[in-house]
């Protein structure tokens, strides 16, 4: 009795051990795709859909002023209140070395990875908030990275990865203090 516990024991861990590797292996595929597709029409601006068309113009302006009116028109307002203006600063703090040492190809795919980066880390911290187990964190990652909805928002610049990556850390930081609002939070506690 004693030696087929053991023996259950240890193929339980094998199979854990087996189903995240598989889970990785996968997961590994899954990015390899996302940069292939987001690889794809960085020949130039001409390639650009609409939506990107937007963001590559507003970064563009950011990155590219005349003079200081126009930088601090670019950054605080463009006439643009499509997204949000977090939406352009952010992708315009994280695209400008790509732009500056590849060009308009660097600030598209700059603003494509944004996205990944963005919705990738918001899945983590969800995971890791809600859930326990490091193997039901990363087969909930796993699913979350394969949602239909998840292969749009990382190849199109949209503002969503963003608000749901801010969203993702308001939640990790509630998790970890028990979301009691009268508690002092890490953003809050000079005032």
């Amino acid at each position: 009795m004693l030696k087929g516990s053991y023996y259950l024991k240890h193929k339980g861990q094998a199979t854990v051990i087996f189903l995240s590797l598989v889970i990785f292996t996968c997961l590994i595929k899954t990015y390899m795709s996302i940069l292939a597709a987001n690889l794809d029409l960085i020949d130039g601006v001409f390639a650009l859909f609409m939506d990107e068309r937007v963001l590559y113009d507003g970064v563009y302006k950011i990155l590219h002023p005349k003079n200081l009116g126009e930088f601090l028109y670019a950054t605080f307002d463009a006439n643009a209140h499509l997204y949000g203006r977090i939406f352009w600063n952010l992708n315009a703090v994280v695209g400008f070395i790509p732009e500056y040492f590849f060009g308009p190809k660097g600030l598209i795919l700059s603003e494509r990875a944004s996205s990944v980066f963005f919705l990738s880390l918001s899945y983590f911290l969800c995971s890791i908030t809600f859930l326990k187990s490091w193997l039901f964190r990363l087969i909930s990652f796993f699913l979350l990275v394969n949602a239909p909805f998840s292969s749009y928002f990382m190849t199109m610049p949209k503002p969503e990865p963003i608000q749901l990556f801010f969203l993702s850390l308001f939640l990790f930081y509630s998790k970890k203090k028990q979301f009691a609002l009268e508690k002092k939070s890490c953003c809050f506690n000079r005032w």
